[in-house]
């Protein structure tokens, strides 16, 4: 089949672009003539290229050229269909990643109602339709419920449109159940990463360095501030008294200064970025795609939860992974984070039990590949 894929592909964020990775390999290696549908909304352009530094920018373009096999680019819906209907492509897929999610706002062209990740143009405009379905869509906390009565009929309309539904995370489901009634259930599906070390080889340009230190440093990743210097010095001298240095593992567009052994620093490919996790003795900070990429490494983590929404735990991408991996106590909101102590944390760590951890992925990996080809079927 020819099958093109619509998601966060470009953005300047690691996860992001391993996801894609992940995504396309997996369905060329199942035979499929694959296609990432290469759309940048200008406004969401723009966004990135003011709050990631050059140098980083070009690590991800640099990625996405070397491993992705995108489409021109499309920079509308227009664009999406010209290209589209030339390609003739057989199947349409929105997803990985936060395609579903929606801004009360209205702040940007990819978080309104309607927008290109939910399909809508396809019926209307390619003939014959492709098959179109959401694979691992996740809403990322947004409450469709807070939108209008009007918009929630409009995308209730839009998922019964799809011709499969998947999502990656339970928030996203209930929202999917009450925008159409319970009319449309969807899938459960699990990061792609799970599998991208199944379907793509890394090169060891990327692997060599983390693999020579592998187990013997803890990362830290977090934004500007959210460690004291008191807080920080403790903790690295506790990693110290366990034969364990601490590293910084930056992130693209807040690449904190911290007072640890090593910096690792900008730029970074998501590649290299993935190694360092997955090589760690121990993980701590934000993200959540740092912590699949610590389960498939069998990585110890505490996760500060920044996802959360108000008091609903549930809202959290990190707090689902957690909870269905059955290491809910890994992942610590603002107020466990401010009762953690440094000395505390490390021995969380060292005393975690990575077997659930482990056992998740191993799961994830077969329902990814149930889900994902089931998604192809008419």
């Amino acid at each position: 089949m020819r099958i093109g894929i619509l998601t966060y592909h470009w953005v300047y964020n690691f996860g992001a672009n391993l996801q894609a990775l992940a995504t396309c390999r997996y369905f060329a290696d199942a035979g499929h003539e694959v296609s990432i549908l290469n759309y940048r909304p200008p406004e969401l352009v723009d966004a990135y290229a003011s709050r990631v530094p050059p140098a980083q920018a070009e690590a991800h373009e640099t990625f996405c050229d070397t491993y992705l096999p995108e489409s021109p680019v499309c920079r509308s819906e227009d664009d999406l269909v010209e290209f589209c209907n030339a390609a003739k492509l057989d199947a349409i897929l929105t997803g990985s990643d936060a395609v579903f999610r929606l801004s009360a706002k209205l702040d940007r062209e990819d978080t309104r109602f309607p927008n290109p990740f939910w399909l809508g143009w396809v019926s209307k405009n390619l003939q014959p339709t492709p098959i179109t379905a959401s694979l691992a869509a996740s809403a990322m906390g947004t409450n469709y419920y807070s939108l209008p009565f009007s918009a929630r009929r409009r995308i209730g309309a839009a998922i019964r449109n799809l011709t499969r539904v998947s999502v990656r995370d339970l928030w996203t489901q209930l929202m999917v159940l009450g925008m159409t009634w319970g009319r449309c259930w969807p899938s459960l599906c699990p990061d792609p990463i799970v599998v991208l070390e199944d379907v793509f080889k890394i090169p060891d340009t990327y692997t060599a360095e983390p693999s020579a230190r592998r187990r013997q440093y803890v990362l830290l990743s977090a934004y500007e501030g959210m460690f004291s210097a008191d807080w920080l010095a403790e903790f690295v001298a506790a990693a110290h008294s366990q034969g364990l240095q601490v590293y910084s593992l930056p992130l693209p567009d807040s690449p904190a200064s911290l007072a640890v052994d090593r910096e690792l620093r900008l730029p970074l490919s998501p590649l290299e970025w993935y190694c360092w996790i997955t090589s760690a003795a121990a993980f701590v900070g934000v993200r959540f795609h740092a912590l699949v990429c610590s389960m498939i490494g069998a990585v110890p983590f505490l996760a500060f939860d920044t996802y959360q929404t108000g008091r609903l735990r549930l809202s959290s991408k990190s707090y689902d992974l957690c909870s269905r991996a059955g290491v809910r106590s890994a992942c610590l909101d603002w107020r466990q984070k401010r009762e953690l102590g440094p000395k505390k944390a490390l021995a969380l760590l060292l005393a975690s039990e990575t077997d659930r951890a482990s056992r998740y992925v191993k799961k994830a990996k077969q329902d990814y590949s149930r889900i994902a080809i089931g998604l192809l079927e008419h």
